[in-house]
């Protein structure tokens, strides 16, 4: 059976070595350049059996005609059907104070950020089609506010969260939120 590299790994290099982290099993592997340079190649024949038994295991190696994002997903959604938890990532707003996507402060995260905010159609739309998902299982909803900087749109997070704990509520389950945040405008 022939393989290939995953389409999923995180390629990090340190001093003459190089780490890789599969996304798909969480996991992270130190090689050294040379061996980098022959799976980069797909020259796998050059590498050690034992190796290749390690990096098909931590799926660096995939077979040839795997379908990677299709198995992600159907591992996701086998995984989303087990669980009592609805987890759900908002993204209020796309915009951002720190104006990394500029070209004089390097374009460090890629993104393109305005300073618009979800409207509010649009947040009655998301709140009636996650209530629409959520199972008569699921026990808990679970809101992760994320993107650009969440606190840039609380009036938005107000709102969607107000009408969330308010389902959550009317329906017996438990509500919980987080927020990722750069933090700048805490101060």
């Amino acid at each position: 059976m022939s393989h290939k590299l995953s389409r999923y790994l995180v390629i990090t290099p340190d001093d003459g070595h190089i780490h890789i982290y599969s996304t798909r099993t969480g996991e992270v592997i130190t090689v050294s350049s040379k061996t980098w340079d022959d799976l980069a190649s797909s020259r796998f024949d050059a590498l050690r059996e034992l190796d290749v038994a390690l990096l098909k295991s931590l799926k660096i190696l995939v077979p040839n005609e795997e379908d990677e994002l299709a198995i992600i997903i159907s591992e996701n959604e086998t995984s989303s059907l087990s669980s009592n938890i609805f987890h759900l990532i908002i993204v209020p707003t796309s915009a951002c104070p720190l104006a990394c996507n500029k070209a004089e402060f390097g374009g460090y995260c890629g993104q393109e950020h305005s300073a618009g905010q979800m409207s509010e159609a649009d947040q009655d739309a998301l709140v009636e089609s996650t209530m629409a998902s959520i199972r008569k299982e699921h026990k808990t909803i679970s809101i992760a506010w994320f993107g650009a900087e969440p606190l840039a749109a609380m009036p938005v997070i107000r709102r969607i969260t107000h009408k969330l704990q308010s389902f959550a509520k009317s329906t017996g389950r438990d509500y919980t939120a987080d927020l990722v945040t750069g933090g700048t405008l805490l101060t």
